[in-house]
């Protein structure tokens, strides 16, 4: 596990998928990092919707295979933005 900065951290699994996630509260990202571990890939968290975007945003496309964010870390930047931000 590495502990970023900006409310971003990373658990490396090896098989080059990645999959990003906003998450704010801490308990919910160890379960969803505990079941993801299983699948081998490398999952980025996010503490919540704007800072995902970001994140999506500074990286190529087609860089995450997988990003899923609740409707409560969505408030901060809409869904219509993550959608855009996306493409």
């Amino acid at each position: 596990m590495k502990k970023g900065k900006d409310g971003v951290t990373l658990y490396s699994g090896g098989t080059g998928k990645r999959i990003l996630i906003a998450e704010d509260i801490e308990i919910n990202r160890e379960i969803i990092r505990e079941i993801l571990k299983q699948t081998g890939a490398d999952v980025e968290f996010a503490e919540d919707g704007e800072i995902c975007i970001r994140m999506i945003q500074d990286k190529p496309v087609g860089y995450y295979n997988m990003v899923l964010m609740d409707t409560s870390n969505a408030d901060k930047c809409c869904g219509q933005k993550f959608s855009r931000g996306y493409k």
